[in-house]
């Protein structure tokens, strides 16, 4: 199974090629790229198809040897989560293929459990959407999959793990973060991940639950672990985002393949009109009177 990723959700781009779980090609020009300098959100826009070709092209491969496309769907910057949607919904739909619209808080949450054994472990991901609110969703990890559940022979799939949703994404301003915290599932322990820069703003504002956040039955409150734990940066979202939907599309497959009723072929399950932009907030409109700039979000 061969996969085109990509995304522009963030400041930067990612692509990526990925054959049976295996990186083919990947590219990411959210930092320093030899004497490429950073670059800005614009520039990684315009830069997706070329780096698509270029990639393609490197590997001796043509657009029609892809079996599906996979997309960041955000939540992140208006347009750069707008133009890879419409970028993957176009390319599906030209080339007939299936598109999986992954979103980057799963992405987060999967970086997390990769290479962890504990299935059921539920682990939150909070990312910055302004100086004032914030991104969240909580997910689980499943059981660990053989590389036969998913198809034969793919050995690079072994031991990897789909993650479940428990919270869905949301957007709230900080201090209703901490309030949303009645309506959480209580069947589980959440353990919370925070972009650094948001750790000091949010152990300001209180801590969770004390239940929520204690590294063991044996802790003290002198010896609790941190109320939120620091998250790392994904290094290449393009390939995390394929890694997920190998996972889920040779699940789907096999289910197709078993004659299951509720499945069928992948692009049937996966069509490229269903995938849609993760926005969470509005588009936001900056507004200039004399010395004051003021920044409104639209809804």
């Amino acid at each position: 199974m061969r996969l085109l990723s990509f995304d522009t959700s963030s400041r930067g781009l990612s692509v990526a090629i990925l054959e049976n779980g295996q990186i083919l090609a990947e590219a990411n020009f959210e930092g320093q790229a030899g004497d490429r300098p950073k670059a800005d959100r614009q520039e990684a826009v315009s830069l997706l198809l070329p780096t698509i070709d270029e990639l393609t092209v490197k590997l001796g491969f043509r657009k029609t040897d892809y079996s599906a496309i996979v997309v960041g769907v955000g939540p992140g910057g208006f347009t750069g989560v707008r133009v890879a949607v419409v970028t993957a919904r176009t390319l599906g739909q030209a080339l007939e293929l299936p598109v999986v619209g992954i979103n980057s808080l799963e992405v987060a949450a999967f970086n997390i459990f990769e290479g962890r054994p504990a299935a059921g472990t539920i682990c939150g991901v909070i990312k910055e959407a302004s100086k004032t609110n914030l991104f969240f969703a909580a997910f689980q990890k499943g059981p660990s999959l053989t590389a036969l559940e998913l198809s034969s022979g793919q050995v690079a799939a072994q031991n990897s793990s789909d993650i479940g949703t428990v919270l869905a994404p949301a957007y709230l301003p900080d201090e209703e973060f901490f309030a949303s915290q009645a309506s959480w599932p209580p069947s589980a322990p959440i353990t919370w991940y925070a972009e650094p820069q948001l750790l000091e703003r949010l152990d300001r504002l209180g801590p969770l639950q004390p239940s929520e956040h204690l590294a063991s039955s044996n802790d003290t409150p002198a010896e609790a672990a941190p109320t939120f734990q620091m998250l790392t940066p994904v290094n290449n979202v393009a390939v995390v985002q394929a890694k997920i939907a190998f996972i889920r599309l040779s699940l789907r497959q096999s289910a197709f393949n078993r004659g299951e009723a509720a499945s069928g072929p992948l692009l049937l399950q996966y069509p490229y009109r269903l995938v849609q932009p993760l926005y969470l907030r509005g588009a936001s409109v900056t507004l200039k009177k004399g010395d004051v700039i003021e920044r409104v979000e639209t809804y």
